[in-house]
């Protein structure tokens, strides 16, 4: 991470969750891309390189499980930290989405409305241990099981 700065991709069908979330990011300091579906996503993660990706579980073409699990088989998309976000209100289905999230190959869970400040902290502790790494001449890979004490409570 030539920088030190974090890519950022933002994936959510809402217009306006993904340019509140961009903006809010960018200020941050990280580059950032935003997709609207699946598909748009992936193609968009082989060019960019995030180092993050917020992912909604419903998109328009694809489940952002889908997208994940699909990520994941390329040996850079292994690296990559993955915040599932969802907007799902029904409480029965609500309940198994961060267990879906986790079986996809998920870091982090939140349902909306999140707060954004969380998402800011872990691309900051994220960044923080990437600079770390770099300083040590270890890998450029970071995990996020150094953000939590307790990795297993990542998602509620």
């Amino acid at each position: 991470m030539g920088e030190n700065k974090l890519n950022v991709l933002i994936v959510d069908d809402d217009p306006g969750i993904c340019l509140a979330l961009e903006k809010r990011v960018y200020d941050a300091g990280y580059a950032v891309k935003s997709a609207g579906n699946g598909y748009a996503a992936i193609e968009i993660t082989e060019t960019f390189k995030p180092h993050v990706i917020i992912l909604d579980v419903r998109l328009p073409d694809m489940e952002g499980y889908e997208v994940c699990r699909e990520i994941r088989k390329s040996a850079e998309g292994q690296t990559i930290t993955v915040i599932f976000i969802t907007g799902a209100t029904d409480t029965a289905i609500d309940a198994c989405y961060p267990k879906l999230a986790a079986a996809a190959g998920g870091d982090f869970f939140f349902a909306k409305p999140y707060d954004t400040r969380i998402i800011l902290r872990i691309l900051d502790d994220l960044a923080r241990m990437a600079i770390e790494q770099n300083d040590n001449n270890g890998p450029e890979t970071i995990t996020p099981a150094g953000i939590c004490n307790n990795p297993s409570n990542m998602f509620g």
